[in-house]
C-alpha cells in the first residue's frame, strides 16, 4: 500500500496538564499557531489507522507560555521501525474514539485530513466497494487507494479542491459514474479512455482548457458535462460517443465545433450557450434524435440553412440580437419552437407562426412582429 503524505497539528498543554478539557486546548491551539511559526505533522498511512499505538518523534517546539506547537514526524504503520525513529523523543499516539491522543495531548485533525483518515478507513474495511461518495470534503488529493477499489462504479467527488487528477483513473475499468464537479482541474490523464464502461461523466466548473482525444474511446457514455471550464474546442473523436445522449458545453471559450459533431446519432440535447461560436457546421443536421439545441449568447451571424433538416428538433433557444439573419428554411419546419432571451420577452413561437418574409428580414423585424403578437 503507497504511503499517504498527510498534514496535522498537535497542541500540548504545559499549565493546564494532560486532562484538561478538549475545548480548551482547540480553542487555543489555534492562538498558539498564530503566535509561533508554522507548524505541521507529517503522516505516513499504511496498513491501518486503527492500530492502538503509534509512534510520533518531535521535530520541533515552539513554546508560548501556556501552549506549544509541535512539528512532528508520525508513523502509522504497525511495525513502526523506520530509521527515523531512532532519533530524537517520542510519544505514544492513540485514537481515542476518533480523537488522537498522545501522551494525553489532543491531535487536532483538519476536515481534508479527517476525509484521507476516512477513506483509508474505507478500503481498508470494504475493499468490494461499489459507490464512493466524497463530495464537499476539502480533498486536495485522491489517495493511490482508492484505485485499488476495483469493483467501484460510482465516484462522487462533487466539490472539493482537485487540481489533479492521476492516470490510475484508467484502472477502475467497471466505473459507470464519474463526478468531477467544482473542482480546478485543467487536465484529464489520457488514460480517462480506459473507463469504457462510463455512463455519466460531470466535468462542470473545472478550469479545463481541452480534451484528451481518448474521451472518444467512451462508447458508452450517455452524458457529458463540460459546462463552466476553458474550452476553445472540442476534439474530433468526440464523435465516437455513438451513445451519447446528451452534452453540455455551456460558458466556455468555444469558437468553433468539429464537423464530427453529425456523428453522435444518439445525441437528444445539445448545450452550446455563452460561447464564442461563430457558425455552426452543416453536419449538424446529421443528427436524427436531436430535440433540444441550445445556442443563446454566441456571435452567431446566420444559422445554416440545414438546421430546418434535423427532424425531431423542437426546442431551439436562439439570441436574436445576435443574428442579424435567419434562414428562411426554418419556416419549412413547423414543428420548432423558438424560445427567446430576456431582452425579448418570455414565451415560445414556432417558426410556422412567422411570417416567411420576416425570417430574411433580421432580429429586429421579428421582435417588432412578436410585440405587436403580444399586444393583440
Amino acid at each position: 500500500m503507497k504511503p499517504i503524505g498527510i498534514v496535522l497539528v498537535l497542541c500540548i498543554g504545559f499549565l493546564i496538564g494532560c486532562d484538561s478539557e478538549q475545548a480548551a486546548l482547540q480553542q487555543n491551539s489555534s492562538a498558539s499557531q498564530s503566535r509561533g511559526p508554522e507548524s505541521i505533522v507529517r503522516a505516513t498511512f499504511e496498513e491501518s489507522i486503527n492500530v492502538p499505538y503509534q509512534n510520533v518523534r518531535i521535530e520541533t517546539l515552539s513554546n508560548d507560555g501556556d501552549f506549544a506547537t509541535v512539528q512532528l514526524m508520525v508513523d502509522l504503520r504497525k511495525d513502526s521501525d523506520s530509521p527515523w525513529l531512532e532519533h530524537g523523543d517520542t510519544l505514544e499516539c492513540r485514537n481515542v474514539g476518533g480523537e488522537w491522543r498522545c501522551g494525553g495531548y489532543y491531535l487536532e485533525v483538519t476536515d481534508e485530513q479527517q476525509a484521507i483518515l476516512d477513506i483509508q478507513e474505507i478500503i481498508d474495511n470494504s475493499p468490494s466497494l461499489e459507490i464512493l461518495d466524497l463530495n464537499s470534503r476539502s480533498l486536495t488529493i485522491l489517495p493511490d487507494d482508492v484505485f485499488n477499489l476495483s469493483n467501484l462504479r460510482e465516484i462522487h467527488l462533487y466539490d472539493n479542491e482537485l487540481s489533479y487528477l492521476s492516470p490510475e483513473i484508467g484502472r477502475l475499468r467497471y466505473l459507470e459514474d464519474l463526478e468531477l464537479a467544482n473542482n480546478n482541474l485543467n487536465e484529464l490523464p489520457h488514460e480517462i479512455g480506459n473507463l469504457v464502461n462510463l455512463l455519466h461523466l460531470n466535468i462542470n466548473s473545472n478550469e479545463l482548457h481541452s480534451l484528451p482525444p481518448e474521451i472518444g474511446n467512451l462508447v458508452n457514455l450517455q452524458s457529458l458535462k463540460l459546462y463552466d471550464n476553458n474550452l476553445t474546442n472540442l476534439p474530433p473523436e468526440i464523435g465516437s460517443l455513438v451513445n451519447l445522449e446528451k452534452l453540455l458545453v455551456e460558458r466556455n471559450g468555444l469558437t468553433s465545433l468539429p464537423t464530427t459533431i453529425g456523428e453522435l446519432v444518439s445525441l437528444r440535447e445539445l448545450y452550446l450557450a455563452y460561447n464564442d461560436l461563430t457558425e455552426l457546421p452543416s453536419e449538424i443536421a446529421r443528427l436524427p434524435r436531436l430535440e433540444k439545441l441550445d445556442l443563446t449568447n454566441n456571435d452567431f451571424y446566420t444559422l445554416p440553412p440545414e438546421i430546418a433538416n434535423i427532424p425531431m428538433l423542437t426546442n431551439l433557444h436562439v439570441d436574436f440580437d445576435l443574428l442579424p439573419n435567419l434562414p428562411v428554411s426554418l419556416a419549412s419546419n413547423p414543428n420548432i419552437q423558438v424560445t427567446y432571451p430576456k431582452s425579448i420577452g418570455d414565451g415560445m413561437f414556432t417558426y410556422g407562426d412567422f411570417p416567411t418574409e420576416l425570417l430574411s428580414e433580421g432580429s429586429a423585424a421579428i421582435q417588432e412582429w412578436i410585440d405587436n403578437e403580444r399586444q393583440d
